[in-house]
Parts: C-alpha cells; sequence; structure tokens
C-alpha cells in the first residue's frame, strides 16, 4: 500500500482499496457517498474516509511530538505562553486546528470530493472555555491530564462527596474551578484572546467541528456522551462566583486573613443549600447537567444564571450544519457535505467494534482492564467507578452479520433499533502493567505456547502493580497478591492470565448484580487481543464466547458515525425528541 511521508515528522498516508483491489484514485471505481471521521486522542490525531460498505478508503495520522504546553490547568486559566503539541509558537488547540486541516489536506483530493458527512471524536476530559461570538478559546484548552491549583482542589473537595472523581486535581470540575478562582483574583485578562463578550463551555470535538462549520455559526452545540460529564460543574461554579464577590466586598474593610476566613464559611454554606436543594445524597456524574435519559436540561440547572454557558445537546451523529464555504474553497469538500456531533475517544473505539445487542461487550486488555457492556439498563454507582453513556442510536453491525437478538428470535437483516440502549462501563486496576513487570513480548509468546487453556490453573492471584482496586473490588488498599511463585514461568503466566480473566468475568457478574444485562459475547480489544492462549482461558473461565474485535480505532467509529447521521438525515430521522 502506498505511503507517503510529509517533511517534519511523524505523518503518513495509507490508501485502502476496495474487495475488488480498485484505486482509491478512480472515482468511478467508488460511485457511493463518503464518510470521514476524525479521531483526536491523547497522543495523535487520525483520520478514517470510508464508504457506504464501511471499507477503509484512506487512513490518516499524525502524532503529536512531546507536548510543550501548560503543565497544570493553573497555567492554563492563567494564560501560560508556553508552546503547543504541534508547533513551537502556538497553543494546543491552534495545534488541533493545524493538525485538522493538515489531515484534511492530505486525504486524496478524489475522495474528499465525494465525502457527504463527517464527525469527530475527542477526548472527554478536555475542556475550553470559548468567546460566544468568535468561537475563540479565551484561555488555552484545559488537557485531559493537567491539575488544578491546590485552592481549587479544595473548593471542589468542599462540595464534593469524598472520594469522588471530581476531587480528583485533573477532573474537569477542578480545571474549571481554578479559571473561576484565577478570574477573581483579576487574572481574567492575562492570556485572554477572546476579549471581552460572552463565554461558553465546549470540549474538544465541539471545538474541532465548528472550525469545519465556520467557527461558532452554526450553534452552540455538543452531543449527549461528551455532555455527561462536563456539565457537572455549573453549580459548583455558582458557589465560586458568590464566594468571589463575598471575598471581594469584605477585603474592602477588613484584612485578608478575615476575608479568606469568610470566604471558607461562605463555601460551606453555599455547598450546604447546593446540595440540599440539587440531591439528596450523591453527586453522580451521569445525575448532573444533562440528563441523556429524559433528553433534557433539569428546571434547577436551566434556572441558574450560568444557564447560557450551556450548549445545546444532539445524540452523536445529529446533524449541526454543512461545512463552511471556506472549506469548500481550499479543501474540495461538497458544499451539501453535512458535519454531525461527535462523541467521545472511548465511545468512537466502541462503535469501530460494532457491537450493539444488549449482552455483548467489549474489554480492553491493555495496561488495565476496562469493560464496556451493551445494556438495557442504565447504571451508575460511585463505589465501583461504574457509569453509563447512552449509546448512540444507529445501526452499527457490519453487513451480514447477525446480531445476538436475530439470532435468539430467528430474524435477520438491519432494521430500526428504538429501544434505549446504554453503554456500562468500569476499570480495574489490573491488566497488561503487570504482565509487563514481569516478562518481554518474546517471552509472553514462547511461554503462553507452552499453556494447555482448557486445564484450570489453582493459582490465586490478584495481580496489581501497586495497591489498591476499585472495580469490581471496591478497596483502595487492596494489596497486590502474586505468590506463591512456580519455579516453571509457564505455570506463574498461566496463574496471572487465569486471575485477570477472573477479574473480568467478576467484573461483568458485577454489573449484572447492579441490573445490567447479562453478558453474553465478549469481543477483545487493547493488546492482550492478540493473545490465542488468554483468550482461550477467558472464554472458559467466563463461560461465553470471546474473540478479537475487528476494529477498535476511534477515527474509524468517528466515521461510522458520520455514515449513521448522513442516512438518519436523508431518512429524516430525528436524533433527539
Amino acid at each position: 500500500m502506498p505511503r507517503v511521508r510529509q517533511p517534519g515528522g511523524a505523518f503518513h498516508v495509507r490508501a485502502f482499496t476496495s474487495a475488488a483491489e480498485s484505486s482509491p484514485s478512480d472515482p468511478a471505481a467508488h460511485p457511493s457517498p463518503l464518510f470521514l471521521g476524525f479521531d483526536f486522542g491523547t497522543s495523535g490525531a487520525r483520520a478514517v474516509v470510508i464508504d457506504g460498505e464501511a471499507t477503509i478508503l484512506a487512513d490518516v495520522k499524525r502524532k503529536y511530538p512531546p507536548p510543550v504546553h501548560a503543565d497544570s490547568a493553573a497555567e492554563s486559566a492563567a494564560g501560560s505562553s508556553s508552546g503547543s503539541d504541534l508547533d513551537s509558537d502556538v497553543s494546543a488547540a491552534e495545534g488541533w486546528r493545524a493538525a485538522l486541516f493538515r489531515l484534511l489536506r492530505e486525504i486524496p483530493e478524489e475522495l474528499r470530493r465525494r465525502v457527504a458527512a463527517v464527525s469527530l471524536d475527542g477526548t472527554s476530559a478536555t475542556t475550553m472555555v470559548v468567546s460566544s461570538s468568535t468561537f475563540e478559546p479565551v484561555i488555552k484548552p484545559m488537557m485531559y491530564n493537567e491539575a488544578g491549583t491546590p485552592e481549587a482542589v479544595a473548593a471542589v473537595a468542599v462540595v464534593a462527596p469524598a472520594n469522588h472523581t471530581a476531587t480528583a486535581g485533573t477532573s474537569t470540575l477542578c480545571k474549571l474551578m481554578t479559571w473561576w478562582l484565577k478570574r477573581g483574583e483579576g487574572g481574567s485578562g492575562e492570556g485572554e484572546r477572546g476579549g471581552g463578550g460572552e463565554v461558553v463551555m465546549v470540549h474538544q470535538a465541539d471545538w474541532l467541528l465548528g472550525q469545519l462549520c465556520g467557527g461558532g455559526t452554526d450553534g452552540h452545540v455538543t452531543d449527549f456522551n461528551n455532555a455527561l460529564k462536563v456539565l457537572v460543574v455549573v453549580v459548583v461554579v455558582v458557589v465560586v462566583v458568590v464566594v468571589v464577590v463575598v471575598v471581594v466586598a469584605v477585603a474592602v474593610a477588613v484584612a485578608v486573613a478575615v476575608a479568606v476566613a469568610v470566604a471558607v464559611a461562605v463555601v460551606v454554606a453555599v455547598a450546604v443549600a447546593v446540595l440540599v436543594l440539587v440531591h439528596q445524597a450523591d453527586w453522580l456524574l451521569g445525575q448532573l447537567g444533562y440528563d441523556p435519559e429524559s433528553e433534557a436540561y433539569p428546571d434547577w440547572l436551566l434556572a441558574l444564571p450560568l444557564a447560557h454557558m450551556l450548549p445545546r445537546v444532539l445524540a452523536p451523529g445529529g446533524v449541526i450544519g454543512t461545512v463552511s464555504a471556506r472549506v469548500t474553497e481550499e479543501f474540495a469538500l461538497p458544499l451539501d457535505c453535512i458535519i454531525t456531533t461527535g462523541t467521545t475517544d472511548s465511545i468512537a473505539a466502541f462503535l469501530a467494534a460494532r457491537v450493539t445487542t444488549p449482552g455483548d461487550a467489549v474489554t480492553s486488555l491493555g495496561s488495565t482492564l476496562a469493560v464496556k457492556l451493551v445494556s438495557t439498563a442504565r447504571i451508575d454507582d460511585a463505589r465501583f467507578g461504574v457509569y453509563s453513556h447512552r449509546l448512540p442510536p444507529g445501526d452499527w453491525a457490519p453487513p451480514g452479520v447477525q446480531t445476538g437478538e436475530e439470532m435468539e428470535h430467528g430474524g435477520g437483516g438491519a432494521k430500526e433499533d428504538k429501544e434505549c440502549k446504554w453503554l456500562v462501563g468500569g476499570a480495574s486496576n489490573t491488566g497488561g502493567a503487570v504482565l509487563r513487570e514481569y516478562f518481554t513480548d518474546e517471552e509472553l509468546r514462547e511461554l503462553s505456547a507452552k499453556i494447555d487453556p482448557k486445564i484450570e490453573c489453582k493459582l490465586d492471584y490478584y495481580p496489581l502493580t501497586r495497591p489498591g482496586e476499585r472495580f469490581p473490588v471496591s478497596n483502595p488498599d487492596l494489596q497486590p497478591r502474586l505468590s506463591p511463585r512456580p519455579a516453571d514461568d509457564s505455570v506463574f503466566l498461566h496463574g496471572i492470565l487465569e486471575s485477570i480473566a477472573t477479574i473480568e468475568a467478576r467484573a461483568y457478574s458485577l454489573l449484572a448484580d447492579l441490573g445490567a444485562s447479562p453478558v453474553q459475547r465478549v469481543y477483545t480489544a487493547g493488546g492482550g487481543a492478540g493473545n490465542p492462549v488468554w483468550t482461550a482461558i477467558r472464554g472458559r473461565v467466563m463461560g461465553v464466547p470471546v474473540a478479537p474485535s475487528d476494529n477498535t480505532d476511534a477515527a474509524f467509529g468517528s466515521a461510522l458515525l458520520a455514515r449513521e447521521g448522513f442516512v438518519r438525515h436523508k431518512k429524516g430521522t430525528r436524533l433527539v425528541k
């Protein structure tokens, strides 16, 4: 397959042919509309073009150079001028925008001219504050792995329950709290390029899609997968605004120390009031802000003074507009090419696996073990870090492949699925990182070949790299258990592989106990999917079919989302109530 290397770095284009090996440069060979998906992940950006049968026609990648942007949300909120992902003198957002258009340009023009729809996924914890008039960032993006200031983390800890995910320094809530506190200290102008006027919150995916629509001209829109997590911040931001006002007023007449004491008291008082008003017991991420089940913001949220910052929410794949005239002129995309709402990178990767039947699941065996299960019931349980995304509506199964429901009832063929489905997920600290501590890739291959997966291993391990587990066991002090170690390394490896499989089985069992659909089939992503011995062990332990996923590339999932949005747009199917 042809490769094109561009000057200046790790960049390549793969042009794929159809099953008939026709050239992608021949438009007559692919007369149907094409669909473009972008993935902006944690380490790089990617674009994939597919046809109506989901055949990949082009795949373009760009690895990010070592990031030199702000090391913390504190620096981002203050407008630090350090560099970015792609170029030394631009911010991270400008780097993403440059990557978006560079990837687009590297797709062969004969394919770009037939793109009918575009979608895009981004990292769910990357948050932006932008001008509502220009759609330009007013501060540098707050990255998924950046931490808030100690003051912001402490303020969140006052409001959020103990051990809640929002209290983590890298949470979206702590990042936005950092920004608001900086504004209260007179830092609102430092590094803010958007000028005056209103600001709104957007996600990475929303902002990048807006670049194709010509900035924010098509409205302030997000999807319900991205909306699940970020909108928890709004009520807490109200607390911060009240605190800032009180601090300023008191500081005029009294010493700074007294002002701080008053501020702390106000934080506690307002936080208690908000907790009573909003929720009687818990602040589950999925129960604050936009509710994907009722497809609406709650009345109390709409009544807040910051409600104007909330985006309009569509299902992933909902049409938000068409490409701008500038994009059409510069990149030869059709004028009627639609732009659809995107999703998060993890949801896009799940869509790429083309799994939609309740009971079907995808296990990711990377450094850790993460499970995602299609369920008819929505499950949220903060004790185990379990939460649910609404699965975007659509027919994701490959052509000619029966879903589990069709096999059970003897049906076949694609049909409209109006049932609301949920993607229930959880993550364990066990996984491939443990294997890396003991074995090389070559040793894993050689030792795995000596294991009989049909034979049960009697070693009772709980493989962890460090103490602490949350799912399927909630115990922050759980100790790694990897002894006794047999003299035979193949037996030791057998024990680790089977123990991780047992943890995986317990994970799906716990989800069922919490009310999710029982697991019926498991597809595998990540490095562990390439070990057939481990696959056989997992199938025996879980008692369900286990197989590698054909594709878990998020860009492919976004391309499928663009295709689904196009099909529903042509049918006139609404993706929201």
